[in-house]
């Protein structure tokens, strides 16, 4: 998490003007957060941070958002991770700037186009991801609408279920 906090750090020197209008909030209380307040503070990022939240609220929250961030760290352990953070904001129309490479990478934003890769742990990608988001406003609804349609189309469970239940039909006759 640490690379959202410098990205923030990155947008504010070189980037003010986008900075400026940006909030970036951070939701739980996971072991990470007394570091994660503590760097906050020390680089004068003033990121939000928001205890654990009922997810109908955070749902809330994701829905007004320009953009979701997924990151994880740097480790080829991760290379065939899909990440459940990812489904709420692509189902929302929300673009996702995933910091998750390999299997993640290509179901969702290669298939998917649903939002923009940047390199795992490369605070510099990710600022530079959120700079183009915020540029090109009809780039970041094209790849809300596109994550969207793309996890009706392939990720809906009554969709699944009816298909494991014609497979499962198939296989009786």
């Amino acid at each position: 998490l640490d690379v959202i906090i410098k990205a923030k750090q990155w947008l504010m020197n070189n980037e003010p003007e986008i900075a400026s209008g940006l909030e970036f909030v951070m939701i739980g209380d996971g072991p990470e957060k007394d570091r994660l307040l503590a760097l906050d503070k020390e680089l004068e990022t003033s990121i939000v941070f928001i205890p654990n939240t009922p997810k109908q609220k955070v749902m809330r929250m994701i829905k007004n958002a320009n953009g979701y961030i997924v990151p994880l760290k740097k480790l080829n352990l991760f290379l065939g991770a899909i990440p459940s953070k990812i489904f709420d904001p692509l189902a929302l129309g929300i673009p996702v700037l995933l910091g998750v490479d390999g299997e993640a990478r290509n179901i969702f934003i290669v298939q998917g186009k649903g939002g923009i890769f940047y390199e795992p742990e490369n605070h510099e990608a990710l600022a530079t991801a959120i700079v183009q988001l915020e540029k090109d406003k009809d780039l970041a609804i094209s790849l809300g609408q596109h994550g969207k349609q793309y996890v009706e189309q392939n990720f809906d469970r009554r969709n699944i279920a009816m298909l494991f239940k014609d497979e499962v039909q198939t296989l009786d006759s």
